[in-house]
């Protein structure tokens, strides 16, 4: 079974209550800032690691790579 939680924290939770399964933390909050459609995979997250790294004050070229693993 697959848990897809909403950040670190809350996937760091199930796991310590042993919760049965594989945890994905989630870390991309899509209702803030520009999600358009008809872009590539590679396209989207290059616009969505621009708005994170413009919004949060984060590196672009780990924010990029963070997307990218997720």
């Amino acid at each position: 079974m697959l848990h897809v939680h909403n950040g670190d924290s809350t996937a760091g939770t199930a796991r310590k209550a042993d919760l049965y399964g594989e945890h994905l933390a989630w870390r991309e909050a899509l209702v803030c800032g520009p999600a358009p459609s008809g872009l590539s995979g590679d396209d989207f997250r290059q616009v969505r690691a621009r708005h994170l790294s413009d919004a949060y004050g984060v590196n672009l070229q780990d924010c990029e790579k963070e997307l990218r693993e997720q």
